[in-house]
């Protein structure tokens, strides 16, 4: 049995669990035509009245940046990397510049370029909360590393980037989106199914090692009866009679 146990292998595929008939998916799958696909996206928040101060705004630039040289990292939608557009004149066309300098030197220059990305809509609701205090940034990993064990690789550096980040300011982020969930999911299956070869080695032993008594440690004379005992199931606790 252990031997087999070590040639199971994990399909990393996000399979369909609602039924597509369900009005549920059916919005869901509107939602998706009208938006792309979601599957590969992360979500990372930061709730924090200090944001737009210059120690950790330099510094959240910085894991923006270092988030996106990662393997397997697309693109990342930030604060930092927000962009205002302009009208060429001469070109006669749009133009987009970013609002934030690569590195921000005082508080007075950060504070104008705050002025000018609150002026701009589209980013209220999307990248932040001015009434919570609260900023998004969005990380999009390469759709087919997310059906491969590598994604595994991909969203833990993703995690130990942010961490870091955290313990130097005292901060915590708050993660979602499918990315994060699927491999939660396929990690904690690693570990029941280690746990299950190893339950499995443990009864053999105690089955093998087995050996009757002689004669049983409590007396007992054999009657009619009804037997009742508890057994533990996905669904909750079973109790056969």
């Amino acid at each position: 049995m252990g031997y087999h146990a070590s040639k199971v292998e994990l399909s990393y595929e996000f399979t369909r669990a609602i039924p597509t008939d369900n009005p549920k998916y059916k919005v869901y799958q509107e939602f998706r035509s009208k938006f792309g696909e979601d599957g590969n996206l992360m979500v990372i928040a930061l709730q924090s009245p200090d944001f737009f101060k210059p120690h950790l705004f330099n510094d959240y630039s910085r894991l923006v940046k270092e988030i996106k040289k990662l393997p397997s990292i697309e693109e990342v939608l930030s604060i930092p990397g927000a962009v205002d557009l302009y009208k060429d004149t001469v070109e006669e066309r749009l133009l987009a510049r970013t609002i934030f300098p690569a590195v921000v030197a005082d508080q007075v220059t950060l504070d104008s370029a705050v002025r000018q990305f609150e002026r701009l809509p589209f980013y209220k609701g999307v990248l932040y909360n001015p009434d919570t205090h609260t900023y998004l940034m969005g990380v999009r990993i390469n759709k087919q590393v997310m059906v491969t064990r590598q994604r595994n690789a991909v969203v833990g550096s993703i995690l130990e980037a942010c961490r870091q980040f955290e313990h130097k300011h005292g901060v915590a982020f708050h993660y979602s989106g499918l990315p994060l969930i699927r491999t939660n999911i396929y990690a904690s299956i690693v570990a029941r199914a280690v746990e299950l070869v190893h339950a499995c080695a443990e009864a053999l032993d105690l089955i093998d090692a087995y050996r009757p008594p002689t004669e049983p440690l409590v007396p007992w004379t054999p009657r009619a009866g009804v037997a009742a005992w508890a057994t533990e199931a996905p669904r909750g606790m079973l109790f056969p009679r």
